[in-house]
């Protein structure tokens, strides 16, 4: 069981290491990105789930889908166990994570990007 300081602290750490993007590649037509690709970059969800996780997820025809239907086909408390964040907040950031515009930022890990400020801003309050 990961908290929520932990699951903050992960996602911020694969932004830093430039592993977050897996975008166009979703079957969903390319508005979001999948939870882990071929390359193993990761949307920002997709890095807090470990390699057996993605399997299930792959397995049930879900690695392009939003976190709520994952959460939805898995169960609520274990997507929280797992990133140790609440649904609601686990969408907000992969809808920042998923606009267009910023995928330049996030593919060159940009320190002063949205997603990375939310980040830490999430994090303070941990």
């Amino acid at each position: 069981m990961r908290t929520r300081k932990q699951g903050l602290t992960a996602m911020i750490k694969a932004y830093k290491a430039g592993k977050l993007g897996s975008f166009g590649s979703s079957a969903l037509g390319g508005s979001s990105c999948l939870y882990k690709d071929r390359a193993a970059r990761t949307c920002i969800v997709g890095c807090l789930f470990n390699d057996a996780q993605v399997a299930d997820i792959r397995k049930r025809g879900l690695n392009g889908a939003r976190i709520a239907e994952v959460a939805r086909k898995i169960g609520r408390q274990n997507i929280v166990a797992v990133t140790g964040l609440q649904v609601y907040e686990l969408t907000a950031l992969q809808e920042l994570h998923d606009e267009p515009s910023q995928r330049k930022n996030i593919i060159a890990g940009a320190l002063n990007a949205p997603l990375y400020r939310k980040l830490e801003k999430m994090l303070a309050k941990a």
